[in-house]
């Protein structure tokens, strides 16, 4: 299951707006995210279960760090461009995303959570991907943020443009 928030910045055509919407972009575009350049875990055992949480680099809302947590445990925060990887139980799990920093005016979309479930296989590998969009349009840009489970073919090949972040342990 995937969630997805739309937020919309309606333009008005004077030139002051405008600059506001210019000096608005460049403090969302932020910087990539720091760490070791993505590395495969080991394959899980039998009686656990691996799961990758990546953010795939985008410049919007780039300043702004995403928080997440597995069944109410922080077990990361990332920047754009940044991945965790964490060793779960098998079975159902909640992953809620939320922002650790917000910008001044920010929508009340970012002050709630995001949340999916995934079912996890034993021994098996799983990529769950949150992913901020942009759209424009004239006189409106749309921001977009999402979180879900993806197959591994898309999560593999996205997560090897990442770097690890925030390594916190995790008891099961």
């Amino acid at each position: 299951m995937r969630l997805t928030f739309a937020h919309y910045f309606l333009l008005a055509r004077r030139p002051l707006y405008r600059a506001s919407l210019a000096g608005l972009i460049v403090l969302l575009a932020g910087c990539a995210a720091s760490g070791p350049t993505f590395k495969d875990e080991p394959t899980p055992s039998r009686d656990t279960s691996l799961v990758y949480i990546y953010r795939p680099y985008a410049s919007n809302l780039g300043l702004v760090t995403a928080a997440f947590a597995v069944d109410g445990k922080t077990v990361a925060e990332l920047s754009p461009g940044g991945y965790e990887a964490i060793s779960l139980s098998p079975g159902e799990h909640e992953i809620v995303q939320t922002w650790i920093t917000t910008l001044p005016g920010s929508y009340k979309e970012m002050k709630e959570p995001l949340k999916t479930r995934v079912r996890l296989r034993p021994g098996a590998t799983h990529y769950v991907q949150f992913q901020v969009a942009t759209e424009s349009r004239p006189y409106v840009t749309r921001i977009s943020w999402k979180l879900g489970e993806v197959n591994a073919i898309e999560g593999r090949t996205a997560i090897t443009e990442t770097r690890r972040q925030s390594v916190k342990a995790l008891s099961n």
